[in-house]
This record gives C-alpha cells, structure tokens and sequence, in this order.
C-alpha cells in the first residue's frame, strides 16, 4: 500500500521482465538491497507504465518455518518503503 504498487507480494514470486521493459530502468535510482531490491525494480517498472500480473505460489508442504530474513533486512525494507512512499508522493 504505501509503495502505490499494484501487486500482493513485491518481495517473492517468479518474475518476468520484458527486456524493452528492462532496458528502460533507471538502475541509478534503485538503491536498495536484498528484498527490496525486488521492490524498487517493481517500483521503476511502474514509473515506466509497465503492466504487472501475479500468479500466487502456494507451497502445499510448507507448514512452518524460520525467516531467512533478519533485523538488519526489516531495517532495509523498512527504509526502501519509505523512500518509495517518498518519491510517490513527489
């Protein structure tokens, strides 16, 4: 909600990427790491007009377990939101 991007999940998922698409990226200003890395390419996309379609996973053999994700990328996640919330405001 707060990036203005119209998909679920910006952070998992199999992706596709048009290379026209790709190619427009203005890769200077995608600046994060790890999982919202995924996010601000998501982000650039939409500045561009890209179109976006998901189609959930489900993991039927997946009943519990641990993040792989630390403190360190929440802080990070946390930062690339507010950032995108930023320049979408702008």
């Amino acid at each position: 909600l707060a990036s203005g991007l119209e998909v679920a999940d910006c952070s998992g998922n199999y992706r596709l990427y048009r290379t026209e698409a790709a190619a427009k990226i203005d890769w200077g200003r995608v600046r994060a790491s790890g999982y919202s890395f995924l996010e601000e390419v998501l982000a650039e996309l939409r500045r561009q007009g890209a179109g976006m379609v998901e189609t959930p996973i489900t993991f039927r053999e997946r009943r519990a377990g641990a993040s792989k994700a630390g403190l360190g990328e929440a802080a990070g996640k946390l930062r690339s939101l507010v950032r995108l919330s930023l320049d979408r405001l702008r």
